[in-house]
């Protein structure tokens, strides 16, 4: 079953989100886009925006409803993949943060996690109810960039992508927000089909020959 979730990661997705995350936070800082904190996080965003593409990548499992049957939940091993992945992007994550905060001081790194977080939780949330025939990259991906557009969009300016300053605390309690319901959402696109609660439907017609066969 390890080997089986290693596979299911789509190493390739891996290693292509990997090398554009350092590709493009090489290319901003040799353009001299994060020599600030407003640039730093910028830059970051970008980095997360393709990054967390790759934690929906493993929720294209073919054989979910085969293994059904299996000692492990469903939620578990359709979201075991992912965090396989998860845990290979925050070594990424991690060094290109580290060679920043080298560069650049007294960014926000705490907040930006929460923002991470949150982005991540959509894009698993959007995996999670992808129909069968769409690969679920593509709705994580369509889920991210419409909930940063739609921020940024805001008549009011954006909350959840604003620069640090009076908006930068509660746009961070936002994106907690977020990702306590995109769990919720998550968990109910992952629920194991033969753990639901039956209807009363074929009790009561089980109900009505009986007493058919009563009468008769």
């Amino acid at each position: 079953m390890t080997v089986y979730w290693i596979r299911l990661a789509r190493p390739g997705w891996v290693a292509g989100t990997s090398g554009a995350a350092a590709g493009l936070g090489a290319a901003s800082a040799a353009l001299g886009w994060a020599d600030d904190v407003p640039g730093t996080v910028l830059t970051a965003r970008r980095v997360m925006l393709v990054l967390v593409v790759a934690l929906a990548a493993p929720l294209r499992d073919p054989a979910a409803a085969v293994l059904d049957g299996t000692p492990y939940s469903r939620p578990a091993r359709r979201l075991a993949p992912a965090g396989v992945v998860a845990a290979a992007l925050l070594v990424v994550a991690l060094t290109l943060a580290v060679v920043q905060a080298g560069r650049v001081t007294g960014a926000f790194w705490p907040g930006l996690a929460a923002e991470a977080v949150g982005m991540a939780a959509v894009a698993v949330a959007a995996a999670a109810w992808c129909p069968a025939r769409i690969d679920p990259v593509f709705a994580a991906i369509a889920a991210v960039v419409l909930v940063v557009t739609l921020d940024q969009a805001s008549p009011s300016g954006p909350w959840l992508t604003a620069d640090p300053g009076h908006r930068w605390e509660a746009g961070r309690w936002a994106w907690l927000a977020i990702t306590a319901l995109g769990a919720a959402v998550i968990a109910a696109g992952l629920r194991d089909p033969a753990g639901r609660r039956p209807s009363r439907r074929p009790h009561r017609v089980h109900q009505i020959s009986t007493n058919v066969r009563r009468s008769s």
